[in-house]
């Protein structure tokens, strides 16, 4: 058995049948007393208002389960569907860290197995409560039968769309028909010329098999959701929902893959760039189901890549998802794919500019001219996620970045154009925020106490100024907790221009006050005590001149011990 991490929200109830559910009220002893991963929680002060608490828990739950050989990365991973706003994230990552090893009772998954084994007559299973219906086929060859009777049903198979119609937009969905526990459409098979994948394979169950087609694509496969949505979301259902914005379409189209619709006992294969008409409307009659997914081996030469733009990094619907293939014969392009999505109606391929650069040599100067094309493929829109022009800059960006994959790998040099990291590194240094602090620790170079003054120069008005120095202030222990710690704020009137909101709002600069420092001191919050003394230290990180005139009162801020 296989215990995974969902969205209970949206985990409709018919989708659980011969499933063991766990839930957080089950994972404590029988005696009440805690389990690892709530005592941890609860002993490192990992929770605040505990909206998020019971998600999180359940995370680093199932986290436990996997055993002792758990990464920081793993526990990065696990959280990357659970969202702290008040907390933070160090305490919890410091309450996973403490629950590895621990012991507690484990669940029983023989007993359960045969719990469920002994439930299962492989019988269509049909539920009617008032106006609603919720059906589970026996198999395929039923599926094709239910739906010959009932062509408009809503099929349901992970429900990460579906689940949302209900809860946005209370929106009905009966007669319901379940797919997600069909063996039919739950099979991966690697053969010498391509990869069928079950349009019911979830996210994570095809996450090895995506990556075995090009390592480059685990980091992005890793993009899709959270771990409770990749546990759910299949890849039938994202390319089935017809979305313009869905993640899997662009690298898919990209890589020349074909869906296969079945009605009845009949099954047609199309082309998947083919099955997306117009907004809405697929190439998918009444009582049609897409059963499988099949990706032809690429050239082992052939350079694949795919990325994602979105507001957040991680749980966050894209803004431009672009997916690229191409193959260089003696320097020049032999054959190219390049997909996106979020860019028109559809996902679609970049015709044009496939076009322009088919039979020409692989240059900087041959990829410039070549995204001239783009706005001739694409007319996108503007939405809150982005602005239609914004897309078409992000498009030619990501184009660039795929570009230097390519030019890395066979020898050509490629124009740079700056993700926002290196644009931070280069702009990002208006707003001075000096920060002031003596440190006190042990023998053994244990920090023990704290107490620092941060000074930002907030202009001419007050605007956001005091918000700002209170993230700052929220922030600074971020990394490191100090046993006792004194911090205040000075938000600083001058006679310059105001500086109303930091990039970052304050939070970046405390985290870099609590970890920077003098080129003889790298990091004082962490100072190590070479002689062996416990004593106190002032080193100052920047020298402030500014004169608090005007500023409002000191902020004080929490006193631990």
């Amino acid at each position: 058995m296989v215990y995974e991490t969902v969205n209970a929200c949206i985990r409709l109830l018919a989708s659980v049948d011969l499933c063991h559910i766990v839930i957080i009220e089950h994972i404590a002893e029988a005696n009440g007393a805690l389990h690892p991963v709530q005592k941890a929680m609860v002993d490192l002060h990992a929770s605040q208002c505990g909206f998020c608490t019971p998600g999180i828990v359940m995370s680093l739950y199932a986290l436990w389960q996997t055993g002792n050989n758990v990464s920081d990365a793993d526990i990065d991973t696990a959280l990357q569907g659970n969202l702290c706003r008040c907390t933070g994230y160090r305490p919890i990552i410091a309450a996973a860290i403490a629950a590895k090893g621990q012991s507690a009772t484990l669940i029983d998954q023989d007993a359960e197995h045969a719990r469920l084994d002994a439930m299962d007559d492989g019988r269509r299973v049909e539920v009617v409560a008032d106006e609603n219906r919720a059906i589970l086929p026996a198999d395929l060859d039923d599926l094709s039968d239910v739906l010959a009777t009932l062509p408009e049903a809503t099929i349901v198979a992970g429900s990460t769309d579906v689940g949302l119609w209900i809860t946005k937009f209370m929106r009905p969905i009966s007669p319901a028909v379940f797919i997600a526990h069909l063996a039919d459409l739950k099979a991966i098979a690697a053969e010498a010329d391509e990869l069928t994948i079950g349009a019911g394979v979830t996210y994570s169950e095809a996450a090895d098999a995506i990556a075995n087609i090009s390592p480059s694509l685990a980091r992005f496969w890793n993009r899709i959701g959270g771990p409770q949505v990749r546990n759910m979301g299949t890849i039938g259902g994202n390319i089935a929902n017809g979305s313009p914005i869905g993640d899997t379409p662009p690298l898919l189209i990209a890589l020349g893959e074909e869906i296969s619709l079945r009605q009845g006992r009949a099954t047609r294969r199309i082309k998947l760039q083919d099955f997306f008409v117009q907004y809405g409307e697929q190439d998918r009659a009444p009582g049609d189901v897409l059963t499988h997914i099949h990706i032809p081996r690429p050239d082992p030469m052939a350079v694949i890549a795919s990325h994602k733009i979105s507001k957040r990094r991680d749980e966050d619907i894209s803004s431009v998802c672009g997916a690229i293939l191409v193959r260089l014969d003696q320097g020049v392009v032999a054959d190219i794919h390049i997909a996106y999505g979020g860019m028109a109606a559809t996902p679609k391929r970049a015709a044009g500019v496939e076009r322009a650069l088919i039979g020409q040599a692989w240059t900087t100067e041959t990829n410039d001219a070549a995204m001239l094309e783009l706005a001739n493929d694409f007319k996108p829109l503007t939405d809150w996620r982005a602005s239609a022009d914004h897309r078409l800059k992000v498009a030619a960006n990501l184009f660039a970045a795929v570009a230097a994959i390519a030019a890395r790998r066979f020898g050509r040099a490629v124009k740079l154009r700056p993700d926002r990291d290196d644009d931070m590194i280069a702009t990002g240094k208006r707003h001075d925020f000096p920060a002031n602090y003596d440190v006190g620790f042990d023998a053994d170079g244990r920090i023990l106490a704290v107490n620092a003054e941060l000074a930002a120069r907030c202009g001419f008005s007050s605007d956001l100024s005091g918000p700002v120095t209170d993230r700052a202030l929220f922030h600074a222990d971020n990394a490191h907790f100090f046993p006792h710690v004194q911090l205040r704020s000075r938000p600083l009137k001058t006679n310059t221009a105001s500086n109303t909101a930091y990039r970052g709002f304050g939070g970046a600069q405390g985290v870099v006050a609590g970890r920077s420092g003098t080129p003889a001191h790298p990091c004082p919050f962490n100072l190590q005590n070479p002689a062996g003394l416990g004593y106190s230290a002032r080193f100052q990180h920047r020298a402030c001149q500014l004169e608090p005139e005007c500023a409002p009162d000191d902020q004080a801020f929490q006193s631990r011990g």
